[in-house]
């Protein structure tokens, strides 16, 4: 049998991995932008038992269905979907629908540049994961937010993931396509920004040898932002990444990494950027795993007349869990990405802490703050002047007491402060939230 055949019959129809969890009131605000951020705040989800070992380490399986600080979609095997005896399941297919329900009020929400508003919002989602066989699987969630200012607008936010993957004796293939539509109020452009996401990925795999192993993946992204003054309308990203990895010790791997990128942009002078990074993960007695990378990127502004970028690059991923219900992380980071605006790129430092604690069986408390700083860089001399020189540094603290009720229900109150503070006249602000949610998975 040729190696097309058999590629083929491994992508039929037997079970994968994936559950979408019920916190996906605003989940789709935060899948749409890697460089943006929402105002409005969704609590984490309840955390479950910590894994084994074998289940959080080891080389990725391309499953991208995983639950974020802010809740969002979250994975299960296909085995524990037989075990639960699902009742929507009808042969290799398990349905896994979620349903939530969240009001808040806030303070500070960004209206119009330069202009707050004071708003209740309530939030309905409904959505559902599905198991599509064992190498394939969709999710959908929706989400529609009504604000009590009539200064802000009632919006419907989409998102939509669809994953395969595949293996061939040393080889892996993973392919993923999402879609993301949101209008939410966002901190970089101080008001309700609409936007909408296409991204696609196709990553290969190869084990080289026991302890070498080798990576390449390859992306577009279709992105269009609108709604605000100077915004950059649409862009299209194409990439393309490698890497050689290569197994130390049982607990400790290095790798090399290069790439390059190219950004089509409607209003703006294209980008093409290369970078190159070093990368370096351990794990230590189960409860600690570190993951550290760093490098440079240099970016070309073409046919503007702008020098180029070059820029440091790093990441640093902390993860430690001291006792069975009690995880702790930290993450910091250093990054070159688009802008919303005409003719800017954003240089992006930030660095965060999070706490999650088991409480009483069925409750949890979780903690997190953060710290970033945004430098705007003009791509070209036509950047729109009150955006040339931008820097912003924006500061977080969230809180929340969740429950767990009729063993797949969760109940969270929270409260939430943001701040962002920017030398640019318009980009201020000060933002409180509190409120309650309330969610239900299968």
């Amino acid at each position: 049998m040729t190696m097309q055949k058999k590629l083929w019959n491994q992508f039929e129809w037997p079970s994968a991995r994936l559950r979408s969890a019920a916190w996906g009131v605003l989940a789709a605000t935060l899948a749409i932008n890697a460089y943006g951020q929402s105002v409005i705040f969704t609590p984490p989800p309840i955390p479950a038992e910590p894994k084994s070992s074998e289940a959080t380490s080891g080389t990725t399986t391309g499953d991208t269905n995983q639950v974020d600080s802010t809740g969002g979609a979250t994975s299960v095997s296909a085995a524990s979907g037989f075990q639960n005896r699902n009742p929507f399941q009808w042969g290799p297919i398990i349905l896994h629908p979620h349903i939530g329900y969240g009001l808040s009020y806030g303070t500070g929400l960004p209206s119009q540049r330069g202009q707050a508003s004071d708003s209740a919002i309530n939030s309905v989602s409904a959505g559902f994961g599905m198991n599509l066989g064992k190498r394939w699987d969709l999710s959908y969630s929706a989400g529609a937010s009504f604000y009590s200012d009539p200064k802000l607008k009632n919006n419907v936010d989409h998102s939509v993931t669809l994953h395969g993957h595949t293996s061939y004796e040393d080889w892996k293939f993973n392919l993923s396509q999402s879609v993301a539509i949101t209008s939410d109020p966002m901190v970089q452009t101080s008001q309700q920004t609409d936007q909408q996401s296409y991204s696609t990925s196709l990553a290969v795999d190869y084990q080289i040898s026991g302890d070498l192993s080798a990576a390449l993946t390859a992306g577009q992204q279709l992105s269009s932002t609108s709604g605000f003054t100077n915004a950059v309308g649409s862009t299209t990203d194409w990439t393309l990444s490698g890497s050689l990895n290569y197994q130390l010790a049982p607990s400790l791997s290095a790798g090399l990494g290069a790439g390059w990128g190219y950004s089509k942009v409607a209003i703006g002078p294209d980008n093409t950027y290369e970078d190159v990074n070093l990368n370096l993960s351990w794990a230590f007695a189960r409860k600690l795993s570190l993951s550290v990378n760093g490098g440079a990127q240099i970016r070309q502004f073409i046919g503007s007349g702008q020098s180029s970028l070059l820029s440091p690059t790093f990441g640093v991923t902390l993860n430690y869990h001291p006792f069975r219900f009690t995880a702790i992380y930290l993450t910091a980071s250093r990054s070159i990405g688009a802008s919303y605006f005409q003719s800017q790129v954003n240089v992006n430092t930030s660095v965060s802490v999070g706490l999650s604690q088991r409480l009483f069986k069925k409750y949890s408390l979780s903690l997190s703050g953060s710290y970033g700083l945004t430098e705007y860089q003009n791509s070209s001399s036509q950047a729109p002047p009150e955006i040339t020189g931008r820097a912003d540094t924006q500061t977080s603290f969230s809180v929340s007491v969740n429950r767990s009720f009729l063993k797949r229900g969760t109940a969270s109150v929270f409260y939430s402060k943001s701040q962002n503070s920017s030398n640019s006249q318009g980009y201020h602000l000060n933002s409180n939230q509190a409120g309650l949610s309330l969610g239900y998975s299968y």
